[in-house]
């Protein structure tokens, strides 16, 4: 795939996780790991904004698992 294809890839990934809700978050953790492994096993680096968004969907899903947690 070309740069430009991941690029517009990563930008609607990146556009969809700022309004996604905690199950779409799920979804679009796949994607991302599904991305990150296709670049790896390519052997291409995974850019730094990727795996940004990577963290930032891993903390929402924590933080939504831990707000729905009983006390």
């Amino acid at each position: 795939m070309k740069d430009s294809n991941w690029d517009e890839k990563l930008n609607r990934l990146e556009q969809k996780a700022a309004v996604a809700g905690s199950s779409e978050t799920l979804a679009l953790q796949s994607d991302v790991y599904q991305m990150i492994r296709m670049l790896k096993s390519r052997n291409t680096s995974v850019p730094k904004r990727l795996q940004r968004l990577e963290a930032v969907l891993e903390q929402n899903a924590a933080d939504d698992m831990y707000d729905n947690m009983p006390v």
